[in-house]
């Protein structure tokens, strides 16, 4: 682990070993870099590739908007370098959505002017022009990308309420006010857009309740009520490939969620554990096949969630925070989520992440970071295709800031499904007692290779091609045996596996 200095913006890559199966991991550093200026409000975003671009202002230099891009075939991260409007200062707030390689936006806000401004990022670099002026407060902005080239934006002023737009590839839709009677802009609108480019808006209207519009067909719906009930706080949304919705939020001291299935919106439930109050707001992740997952910080200082398989929802505890614990959640298009978020007890001053696949459960708690000094405001993001994420934070005192970047391998998935049987051939003399144990393909694109054990024995390892069965003769009756496939990825990084017992 790292200390890191006041005064610095350091950026520090690790990558995860694993000596097991599963989500067993320790961070090992592998990397800094460092500007001498303070470094405040950072995000990070990844392509599918994983070619990832940390932001963050540069308070040293006025307020300007600074980035660093890193080079996963070197891992390296570039030098940073100003993509908010040369010349100009006091721009807060960035946010950045990157879909495929060399197309990402970062959204920031001006309150001297005031306007919402973007930095966007094309085959032919950095383009720092596109503005949206308005005569209102602004609120902080939010962006959220796919990895299709898809992206929606949205935030609040004062003046004219919620404001959003769609944008497809290099081509940003008009820009639509939503709701122009929700004018507190203290509040953040949440945003989600999936690989067809349908979008979602969800935000606290001015009774109280959480309000939504979808984006399709080149506009946006007009604004309708998730819920009647009332005072409601801190609405969080994803959405999946086939347009499906899913809202989390916070009421009094329970977290609530809604789904918006095939244009239908169902009745509102609670999804926290009732005996345990929650004391923050959730945030929400849904993966691209409808799988959605929520976090917030709960009274017991826990970091608390609820896990949505399609049908029903579960919760439970994925770590130990503190009070002033700020959280972040991620996910990529492979059913991954990854967590992370702040503590600050004492000397302890850490930065601790976690992810959870469905099939394999949460990971241990990682600290990704330590310093003799506070860390805040951790933002994450993950890459389905080379699995790994990156992790940015401030580190510093009460006034100064500074950030950390971190690199984490994950397991690659499983294979979807195993199948055992048992078949007897009969002899003159003797039973030939088979085992058949077959398995269906994984669709996890980093997985190079399956691994086969017979108890604790690696039978062998094979290729994505197969086969996808194996015989094994003469077994006991007697004997329970099981049987294990796991997906290796090409960094050597190997799955929790799926098991069978035959007899």
């Amino acid at each position: 682990m790292s200390v890191f200095k006041k005064c610095k913006l350091l950026a520090l890559v690790y990558f995860l070993s694993f000596g097991a199966p599963g989500l067993q991991a320790s961070w090992t550093p592998t990397q800094f870099f460092t500007v001498g200026d303070t470094g405040a409000s950072p995000d990070v975003g990844v392509d599918p590739g994983g070619n990832a671009i940390a932001v963050f202002v540069n308070t040293g230099l006025g307020g300007v908007i600074e980035a660093s891009q890193f080079d996963p075939e070197t891992n390296t991260w570039g030098t940073p370098f100003q993509i908010s409007i040369p010349q100009e200062t006091g721009k807060d707030a960035p946010a950045i959505g990157m879909s495929e390689q060399n197309l990402a936006y970062v959204i920031q806000r001006d309150q001297t002017k005031p306007a919402i401004e973007f930095s966007q990022l094309n085959q032919s670099g950095w383009n720092s022009g596109i503005a949206y002026s308005d005569s209102g407060t602004l609120s902080k902005p939010s962006i959220a990308a796919s990895g299709t080239g898809q992206f929606a934006a949205a935030w609040i002023s004062s003046v004219n309420g919620v404001q959003a737009l769609a944008i497809n590839g290099v081509s940003l839709s008009a820009l639509q006010v939503l709701d122009s009677s929700a004018t507190s802009t203290t509040d953040l609108v949440s945003v989600a857009v999936n690989n067809s480019g349908t979008a979602v808006a969800a935000w606290l209207g001015s009774n109280g309740n959480i309000r939504y519009s979808l984006y399709s067909g080149g506009v946006w719906s007009p604004a309708l009520d998730v819920t009647s009930e009332k005072p409601n706080q801190y609405p969080s949304v994803g959405i999946d490939d086939s347009g499906n919705v899913v809202f989390v939020w916070k009421r009094e001291s329970v977290i609530w969620a809604n789904q918006l299935y095939k244009g239908q919106l169902f009745h509102s439930q609670k999804i926290s554990n009732k005996k345990i109050a929650a004391v923050s707001g959730p945030l929400c992740a849904v993966d691209k096949t409808g799988i959605a997952l929520s976090i917030w910080l709960d009274e017991d200082n826990n970091v608390a969630f609820s896990y949505f398989d399609g049908k029903e929802w579960s919760h439970g505890v994925a770590g130990i925070a503190e009070p002033t614990s700020v959280l972040s959640l991620t996910k990529d298009d492979n059913k991954n989520f990854f967590a992370e978020w702040s503590y600050n007890a004492g000397s302890v001053h850490e930065i601790r992440s976690a992810y959870f696949n469905p099939g394999l459960g949460w990971s241990q708690t990682e600290t990704a970071a330590t310093s003799s000094l506070a860390l805040r405001n951790p933002r994450g993001a993950l890459s389905s295709l080379n699995h790994t994420a990156f992790a940015v934070f401030e580190s510093g005192g009460n006034t100064d800031a500074a950030g950390t970047f971190s690199l984490l391998a994950v397991p690659p998935s499983p294979p979807a499904e195993i199948q055992g049987r048992v078949k007897k051939d009969r002899f003159p003399c003797q039973t030939d007692r088979i085992h058949i144990v077959s398995w269906s393909a994984t669709d996890d694109p980093t997985a190079v290779a399956y691994r086969f054990r017979e108890g604790t024995k690696l039978v062998g390892q094979f290729p994505l091609t197969g086969p996808f069965r194996l015989d094994f003769h003469n077994r006991d009756r007697k004997k329970e045996v099981t049987y294990k496939v796991s997906t290796v990825n090409s960094l050597g990084v190997e799955g929790a596996p799926i098991t069978i017992e035959l007899r």
